[in-house]
Order: C-alpha cells, then structure tokens, then sequence
C-alpha cells in the first residue's frame, strides 16, 4: 500500500514540476508587460498553508482558504484552520476584505475582517492582518502573514498567529 501512496505522491509532483515549468515559460514570453503583470483585477486562487497560534493542545494546524480580487488592489479570501487531530472539523473560520499594494514581483497587503472561533464556543472576534505575498508566475506565489484577533475565548486582546504558505491562482 505504501508503494502505491508513493507513487501517487510522485506523480502529482512531477506533473505540478511540469505545469509549474510551462506556466513559468508561457507567462515570461507571452506577457507583453513581463514581470510588471502578475498581479491582475479577477484573480481566484487557493491558499493552502501552516498556521501557528499560541494555544494549548495544537501550536501549528494546516489551514486552506479561498481568494478572489476584484480589482487589482482590492479583495476577499476566506480561510480556515483545521484541526491537527481530526482533518475534517476546523478550529476557526476568517474572512477578511484585503488592500494590496502590487509592487513588481511581491505584494505588502493588509486585511479587516472576522473570525468565528470554534474551538471552545462559536462566537465572532474582529480580526486584523498584514502580509506579504510574492509572485512566482502568474500562477504561483508564496506568503506570509501575521493576523490579530481581538477577542479570544476569554475576551483577551492577545490572540496573535502566524501563517505562510503557498497560493494557486486558478484565474
């Protein structure tokens, strides 16, 4: 069984190596801008990430999210944190109206939104986040970010956490 686990992780590898080298090519020959257009107004991508908060039982948690721009400088991103122990249930839910600031390959951004927090009672915290993404392709770009909720279980201000990851824009 193994083996076949192996194999299957092998070959989605090599076809996102693949899909990651033509976009590569394509976008740097095709694009009459160049590097200058990567960042575009109706842009949906996927974010899949590792997510660090300073709790008790789970520190660092998968996370997977959903963000569409409809401008160039404006736009919106869902995302969860799953549970460590039990991948399908989630620990917290965001969303966030996000600014960029598109400058050449990288992208300073901050967000505004809410976060409905489930891990102990479902109830809505204000949430703030500033962050950095940059571009690979057009299709692929990496980022980091530093998010504050303010107002924990205990109605605490001091609900930091840290994500970085990776996005694929679909269009």
């Amino acid at each position: 069984m193994n083996k076949i686990k192996n194999i299957i992780v092998l070959t989605v590898c090599l076809m996102a190596t693949s899909a990651f080298g033509a976009d590569t090519a394509t976008t740097s020959a095709s694009t009459s801008k160049g590097i200058l257009g990567l960042f575009d107004r109706n842009e949906l991508a996927v974010q899949v990430g590792l997510n660090y908060q300073d709790v008790k039982s789970e520190k660092f948690s998968p996370s997977v999210g959903l963000s569409y721009f409809v401008s160039k400088n404006f736009g919106v991103r869902g995302t969860t944190v799953l549970a460590v122990n039990d991948l399908k249930t989630f620990n917290n839910a965001e969303f966030v109206a996000i600014a960029r600031l598109p400058i050449w390959v990288v992208s300073p951004y901050i967000g505004a939104g809410a976060s409905l927090q489930t891990a102990s009672t479902e109830e809505f915290a204000p949430i703030v986040l500033v962050g950095l993404e940059g571009r690979i392709n057009k299709s692929w770009s990496v980022f980091t970010e530093a998010g504050h909720s303010f107002r924990d279980k205990n109605n605490n201000l001091n609900d930091w956490s840290f994500r970085g990851g990776i996005n694929l824009r679909i269009f």
